[in-house]
């Protein structure tokens, strides 16, 4: 093949690349923006990309359940199989007196880093938590709140065994996680059910709260 060709090929696979990225992100910002109708009060902001027209940056918060809600969208993850996804961070309103913490899954890099003592977490007593996550945050409160059992069964959910949340928050009132979505969970059923799964996660909090 000439050269010539070769470089017609190389163009024409990379445009069509473009045009596929281009075609997905409208089609994410669509079923995005149509969200806003599924909440009371619901208001759509958009970003800041591709005229205002990019998923990337734009946001949905509203009412659910009798909390308040807020969906933003990050940037695309990486890694093998994250084309055509997106990290959405799902924050729900909530729990008012928990105090601050967070919690990742613990990668291999982590295990690695917790045993050269190069990563430093909160042991909370709960082998489950401990070996799984990497939790941060004051112990004794951590102790108390994982202690009661409460919250353990709606974080396996949460997490799930394909772990797709890749961190949860709680701090000044909210409740945050982000998730990684692909285009076909970008519809009303799945994001309201997330958002109904952290509401329980807060409800939860406030039971096994002070």
């Amino acid at each position: 093949m000439s050269p010539a060709l070769w470089l017609a090929l190389f163009v024409g696979i990379n445009l069509a690349v473009v045009v596929a990225l281009f075609l997905g992100s409208r089609a994410h910002f669509a079923r995005f923006r149509a969200f806003a109708d599924a909440l009371s009060e619901g208001e759509f902001r958009p970003g800041p990309g591709l005229g205002g027209s990019g998923i990337i940056g734009s946001s949905v918060k509203g009412r659910f359940e009798g909390r308040s809600v807020q969906l933003d969208a990050l940037a695309p993850p990486r890694g093998a199989g994250s084309w055509g996804s997106i990290l959405l961070r799902f924050s729900v309103e909530g729990p008012r007196s928990q105090a601050p913490f967070s919690m990742t899954p613990a990668e291999f890099s982590d295990q690695v880093g917790r045993r050269l003592g190069l990563v430093t977490d909160v042991k909370v007593g709960d082998p489950r938590i401990d070996q799984r996550f990497i939790v941060r945050g004051e112990r004794a409160p951590l102790v108390d709140l994982f202690g009661r059992g409460l919250i353990q069964p709606v974080l396996e959910q949460i997490f799930g065994d394909e772990e797709e949340f890749a961190w949860l928050e709680v701090d000044e009132g909210w409740t945050s996680g982000v998730r990684k979505l692909s285009g076909e969970q970008l519809v009303r059923v799945e994001l309201l059910g997330t958002l109904a799964l952290l509401g329980q996660f807060v409800e939860q909090c406030e039971s096994a709260g002070p």
